[in-house]
């Protein structure tokens, strides 16, 4: 009996070893060097990062624009930048635009602002309204309760006298500025995945696109759906394009309809970005792709980063660690 048992034991830890083996990894055919570029150090490190920018050890700011100081203090992480207004905010329920520091009723993880009116989505997902100007809210609502919630969240978006709130919990809520109340909500994920806030919220094109993690909506005078399991999605000159879980990538117009893709077999994606008639792809395994903007010419550049670095692409740039490199 005792025999028996020790053979259960092996042939379970040569499955086990044989499972872990067998684990795929990207192996390009051709690598074509290694990727050559500006590069430099930003003098601390990424503490914190969402769609749209980081915060520093340092006590400064990593945005679209390069990096700025954070003029709020200690404590404060970055969240947006609109023209030449930072917004931050700490744990302790306060946000800043710029120095300027307004307490409000919870803790803000998005914000968008336009003239007076401040618009923040809650880490509780209620959304709000605040009249910088008279120093209140003038609308708040709870739009339920939310499981769980990936580093990618983002900000609301103005357009023209509506505003638009990315929910945690696959909406996106749609509000009249001039009369103060929701006009409707739009339902982009409603799949009962864990993980469904909106990670992506941008206009291409005078359709907005929306994205969960899942689901992918362009909302306009039509709605358009896709559904990808997404790891990152950018936007350029009016294309979309999109890396997925599997080692894809699409280029799409602004109804979602993919006019090519490429497939990088076993690639794991982490993020997009854009030199000047480029989109790069950087793979976690130590490796950048660079494209023309049709995905129709690609090449495989060896890349030297650290896959546990806290990482993001923003402007023409890729930050890693205390480091970062240009996209040409």
């Amino acid at each position: 009996m005792k025999h028996f048992l020790n053979l259960i034991l092996v042939l379970i830890i040569v499955s086990l070893v044989g499972g872990c083996s067998s684990k795929k990894y990207f192996e390009p055919e051709t690598v074509d060097g290694s990727y050559k570029a500006k590069s430099g150090t930003i003098g601390g490190e990424i503490i914190d990062f969402n769609k749209d920018g980081a915060t520093l050890s340092n006590n400064t700011f990593i945005t679209k624009d390069g990096i700025f100081p954070n003029k709020a203090g200690q404590g404060f992480l970055f969240i947006n930048k609109i023209d030449n207004n930072i917004i931050s905010a700490d744990l302790s329920n306060n946000i800043a635009i710029n120095e300027h520091i307004i307490p409000l009723d919870n803790i803000v993880i998005s914000a968008s602002v336009d003239k007076d009116i401040l618009a923040v989505v809650y880490i509780d997902n209620s959304i709000a309204v605040y009249d910088i100007a008279n120093k209140k809210t003038i609308f708040k609502e709870y739009i339920g309760e939310s499981y769980g919630n990936d580093t990618k969240v983002t900000n609301p978006v103005f357009m023209s006298e509506l505003i638009l709130f990315p929910t945690l919990t696959g909406k996106v809520v749609v509000y009249s500025i001039e009369n103060r109340n929701i006009l409707r909500e739009i339902i982009v994920d409603a799949s009962n995945k864990q993980f469904k806030n909106i990670t992506f919220f941008d206009v291409v094109d005078e359709q907005l696109i929306a994205a969960t993690n899942n689901t992918m909506l362009s909302i306009g005078a039509n709605l358009y759906s896709q559904t990808f399991e997404i790891k990152d999605i950018a936007t350029k000159d009016n294309k979309i394009f999109v890396a997925t879980i599997d080692g894809q990538i699409f280029v799409m117009d602004n109804k979602l309809k993919p006019y090519n893709n490429k497939k990088f077999t076993f690639g794991k994606i982490f993020g997009l970005g854009f030199g000047e008639n480029h989109v790069y792809a950087v793979e976690s395994t130590g490796y950048i792709i660079k494209m023309d903007m049709d995905l129709k010419n690609s090449s495989v550049l060896n890349l030297s980063f650290d896959a546990e670095e806290k990482f993001i692409i923003t402007g023409d740039k890729i930050y890693f660690g205390d480091r970062y490199i240009e996209l040409e």
